[in-house]
């Protein structure tokens, strides 16, 4: 057995200490109970599949585990039209898709080892399932991610139950999917109406769950029906938007529209990459080795049987949800079940040898790469339904990442909103604060900032080393500017192949906020124009004109999004009022014993 297995293993034996064995069914008896939420989550169920294939590798208590948990759906979110609810209190009935996608995978792969009347009650219950989603309208009026899987849903029941009815929708399904692809092979959609445009020809984008669902699911109905047209478009989709795929296996949804569910690794809700990434590796293997990096970065954040839903999120002591864990099980069992655990490889990273640039028009996203980083400037102004309080735009850093370093700038949420209650964390750390890099009003700008320009320009400098430059107005979160231009800023990015230098022209009350990550165990030394987190490698921010402070000194801000902490630090100019501010940053390899 090699990562998926261990992780199927380590991640099944988690979920099975969270199962409630005690009382009736109503009472909860089956169930997983959520450690931080306090709470059973309505999706649990998805736990079945991958119960149900650790029993077929012998391990025996699992299947009373996973028929435990169907008894607990049954009682609990399984609804008399065929349809499962998102959770107990909601009224959802979208996540059928999954619920049906998972107990086909269970039925057709491990059924025979089912008591007695078991695998024709599941399969019963697939039937009502799929007929309600073949009849459900909503899912063709909602996120990409619940068409996409819908896809496979009524082409797995389909197969499964003989109904060409079933069959015949999951290719319209798959042909209207494709149409949401970008020149650029970059999936839109998540957002509605996927066919809209903002003022900048923005459209919905993110990557969490591109990467983890959306892609990974449409790929599985492509390989199962063996449409090769369709395997083509899917594998130049992947490679698409492998390009957002770090090195260290993280997954950058900086600046998505559904960020407020990013975890560094993907997605709270979705169910990982690694499978979908895998199916055509034989014909792609930079696709394989993409599915070894993001499921390396799993194990890294799985602890104590769980997948914790951030990078440092263990280390700083905020406990996990368990949703993440019984969501990406169900991928490390179809990685066993499809035979693909040997076409995970480890090749080697290419980095290109010269930093460049590259655009994405519709995210309004610049991409510099390099041999040394990576890092996204956005002016990305799709809000998510109400959502003013999601990504950073303004044409501000979203992600700095490093090759030795990983996360320098990291934007999450502008401000912490529980966009989804029953999905999203109470942080239980104290400064739990933005950790995007912004320019920001202070005195009577308070509030103003930055991140919500939703009219920022951007544009490309030219010469040698690579410039872009952005230019805007701070902003509150209802996207209100200041009156007479008070709230004009310009800032300028050089990207050369070791550091990048900044420049930022501020109007009169206003300073630079640079959370920069701090990898836990690491230390922070300042000087008067400089401040430099020694760990693994040390990275330095230099002033060569303004002021440099500590709001906290030494001490971090957090953000469960995407989980890592961070020094602020705060730039301003040197004699008060307008003025500029001159910085750079960048990172000396200095690796130390056992980093």
């Amino acid at each position: 057995m090699g990562i998926s297995g261990e992780l199927l293993k380590t991640w099944c034996e988690g979920l099975e200490r969270y199962q409630v064995r005690e009382g009736s069914v109503l009472e909860g008896k089956g169930g997983l109970w959520c450690p931080v939420c306090r709470r059973f989550h309505g999706r649990c169920l998805d736990a079945f599949y991958p119960f149900l294939a650790m029993a077929d590798l012998g391990e025996q208590r699992f299947l009373d585990a996973a028929l435990l948990l169907y008894e607990w759906a049954e009682a609990n979110v399984s609804e008399p039209d065929g349809s499962f609810l998102n959770d107990v209190d909601s009224d959802w009935k979208g996540i059928t898709v999954f619920s049906v996608i998972q107990l086909a995978e269970a039925v057709t792969r491990h059924g025979k080892i089912l008591p007695s009347g078991w695998r024709e009650r599941i399969t019963e219950r697939i039937r009502r399932g799929a007929q309600f989603l073949f009849d459900f309208k909503e899912l063709e009026e909602n996120n990409i991610n619940y068409r996409a899987a819908n896809c496979l849903a009524m082409y797995m029941a389909g197969n499964l139950l003989g109904e060409e009815a079933y069959l015949k929708k999951a290719e319209k399904l798959a042909r209207d999917v494709l149409v949401c692809a970008s020149e650029d092979g970059i999936l839109l959609g998540e957002g509605y109406p996927f066919e809209a445009r903002t003022p900048m020809g923005c459209g919905p984008v993110d990557m969490g769950y591109n990467i983890e669902e959306s892609l990974p699911v449409l790929a599985q109905y492509a390989y199962l029906s063996q449409n090769r047209e369709l395997a083509d478009n899917v594998i130049w989709m992947l490679k698409s938007h492998e390009r957002f795929i770090l090195d260290d296996g993280g997954i950058d949804d900086s600046f998505g529209t559904r960020n407020f569910k990013w975890t560094y690794w993907g997605s709270r809700t979705s169910d990982g990459g690694t499978l979908g990434y895998l199916l055509f590796s034989d014909r792609e293997k930079e696709l394989g080795q993409a599915a070894s990096r993001m499921l390396r970065m799993q194990r890294r954040c799985t602890h104590n049987g769980l997948l914790y839903g951030g990078i440092y999120q263990y280390e700083l002591g905020e406990p996990p949800c368990i949703h993440h864990t019984f969501t990406h099980a169900k991928t490390a069992a179809g990685i066993l079940d499809y035979g693909l655990e040997e076409r995970i490889t480890d090749l080697p990273v290419q980095r290109p040898k010269k930093t460049g640039i590259y655009y994405y028009r519709d995210m309004a996203l610049y991409r510099a790469e390099g041999p040394e980083y990576t890092a996204d400037v956005t002016s990305y102004d799709w809000q998510y339904g109400d959502l003013s309080q999601g990504h950073a735009g303004g044409g501000m850093m979203t992600l700095l990442w490093q090759r030795e370093y990983g996360p320098i700038l990291c934007s999450g949420m502008n401000e912490y909103v529980r966009k989804e209650p029953s999905n999203m964390q109470l942080p239980t750390l104290d400064r739990h604060e933005c950790i995007s890099f912004r320019i920001e009003g202070e005195e009577e700008k308070t509030g103003y900032s930055s991140l919500y320009d939703d009219s920022s320009r951007m544009y490309e400098a030219g010469g040698e080393p690579a410039v872009l430059e952005a230019e805007g107005e701070l902003r509150n979160a209802a996207h209100k500017k200041l009156e007479g231009g008070q709230g004009r800023y310009r800032i300028r990015y050089t990207f050369s192949d070791d550091r990048i230098a900044f420049q930022a022209e501020l109007p009169e009350h206003a300073s630079v906020v640079v959370p920069l990550v701090k990898a836990p165990g690491s230390s922070v030394r300042q000087e008067k124009n400089s401040l430099t987190i020694e760990g693994r490698a040390d990275i330095r921010l230099t002033v060569t004109e303004g002021n440099l402070s500590l709001p906290y000194g030494e001490e971090t801000i957090y953000n469960l999004v995407p989980g890592v902490e961070a020094v602020k630090v705060k730039l301003a100019p040197s004699f008060g009022g307008a003025g500029k501010v001159c910085w750079s940053v960048g990172v000396s390899g200095r690796r130390q014993a056992g980093g």
